[in-house]
């Protein structure tokens, strides 16, 4: 009877440890799913925001992508989008201007108006470096990142020349950001 108390415990723990399964992916899912099953089926939604700048002032003429409809903002930098195309629990609007880092939101969108505000940063070169030579570029904030120099057009091909760099810290205590 003996030998059966120290043998179960021993052949549950076998048990346990052959029926877990492996896990290769590093804690991401396997999702096989498509995009629809996870955020819901198309709805039209109607959309109202403002783009500003970094001093909340309204940006003019920044375009505006709600899923396929575009729109571009007024003097006030406020855009209306209604009947957009979205998922019933996803929303992604962008916003872009020549001479900025184009802007983004998410959100679960409602059946009424649904209300956003992107600010826009300046795109602004902080330093030039050449492509095939490793560099560091450094912000006043301490922050840097490191290039190894290799770097691609938008085609993916190699790009040989100069590269402007624009960088921004976002303060995580910077509640407008």
């Amino acid at each position: 009877m003996k030998k059966l108390r120290l043998i179960m415990p021993l052949f549950m723990l076998t048990v346990l440890f052959f029926n877990c399964e492996s896990n290769d992916d590093n804690g991401a899912q396997n999702n096989t799913g498509n995009f629809s099953e996870n955020f819901g089926d198309s709805v039209a939604r109607d959309f109202i925001g403002q783009v500003v700048d970094m001093n909340n002032d309204p940006i003019l003429n920044a375009s505006i992508k709600i899923g396929s409809a575009t729109t571009m903002t007024d003097e006030n930098g406020v855009f209306i989008i209604n009947d957009a195309n979205v998922y019933e629990r996803f929303a992604y609007i962008t916003a872009s201007k020549t001479g900025f880092i184009d802007g983004s939101r998410s959100m679960v969108p409602t059946s009424g108006k649904n209300i956003v505000k992107i600010m826009l940063i300046p795109s602004m070169p902080v330093e030039t470096i050449a492509s095939g030579v490793a560099s560091m570029v450094s912000l006043p904030s301490g922050t840097k990142v490191e290039f190894d120099g290799a770097f691609q057009d938008e085609n993916g091909a190699a790009y040989s020349g100069n590269v402007s760099v624009s960088m921004f810290y976002l303060s995580p205590s910077n509640a407008d950001l």
